[in-house]
């Protein structure tokens, strides 16, 4: 084995690991995949900067966006009617022992970003709390990025004994039903998330990322160098 500091992870990343460990080692590891941002990836950013800049300074949205405003108003009536703080795109940086830190943090520091999660929409009031993730794609039932908003928030709110979570579907103009945690739920929200990491830590430890093969390998990976990987069928 070979000795591994504190591995820094988010959503994405865990998320890409459990898909494919060959794929995570690509991009996270050897970074061999260089980011390259697709149209339908563009878009999903420049809607969530749009929404934030609304939020945070009530610059309207671009004629293009416009069909969202309903989106922007329901959560804001929602806010109003919760006496609550609305927070637009919030980063979380948070160490092993769960200290909120500096976004920027770097590895080198003595206590070292061990996750980050960036909340697109918060309203907190008191010890109740609703959390909301825009969505720009296809929608897909994903509890797991809703459990991590929910876990986030009881440990950056201490006061915060029940929490709300939902996705908004902008592109199918649908909010999910929210998804309701409560502050005696945190112990095993935890060890849920600590669980994952473990895997993950451990495959740092081994070197270790064995390709996952799936449907994805049919051109839709950008690991072309895995013995999997085969071009998009026609």
């Amino acid at each position: 084995m070979t000795d591994v500091q504190v591995i820094n992870w988010s959503y994405s990343a865990m998320n890409t690991f459990e898909t494919c460990p060959r794929q995570y080692h690509a991009k996270y590891v050897t970074k061999e995949v260089p980011f390259v941002q697709n149209a339908a990836a563009k878009w999903g950013d420049d809607v969530h900067k749009a929404l934030e800049n609304n939020i945070k300074s009530g610059l309207p949205l671009p004629s293009n966006m416009q069909m969202y405003e309903r989106f922007l108003e329901a959560i804001k009536i929602r806010a109003g009617q919760m006496s609550g703080d609305l927070i637009a795109e919030q980063p979380v940086a948070l160490t092993k022992d769960l200290q909120q830190v500096s976004w920027f943090t770097k590895k080198s520091a003595k206590n070292p970003v061990w996750f980050r999660l960036k909340v697109d929409v918060s309203i907190i009031s008191g010890e109740y709390a609703e959390l909301f993730d825009w969505k720009t794609g296809k929608m897909k039932d994903d509890p797991d990025q809703l459990h991590l908003y929910a876990l986030v928030a009881f440990i950056i709110y201490p006061d915060i004994k029940e929490v709300n979570v939902g996705y908004v579907w902008l592109k199918d103009g649908v909010i999910t039903p929210p998804t309701a945690y409560t502050r005696d739920q945190l112990p095993e929200m935890l060890a849920y998330w600590e669980s994952k990491y473990e895997v993950l830590e451990e495959a740092w430890l081994r070197d270790d990322f064995p390709p996952r093969p799936s449907g994805l390998c049919h051109g839709w990976c950008e690991v072309k160098k895995c013995p999997h990987w085969q071009p998009k069928r026609g």
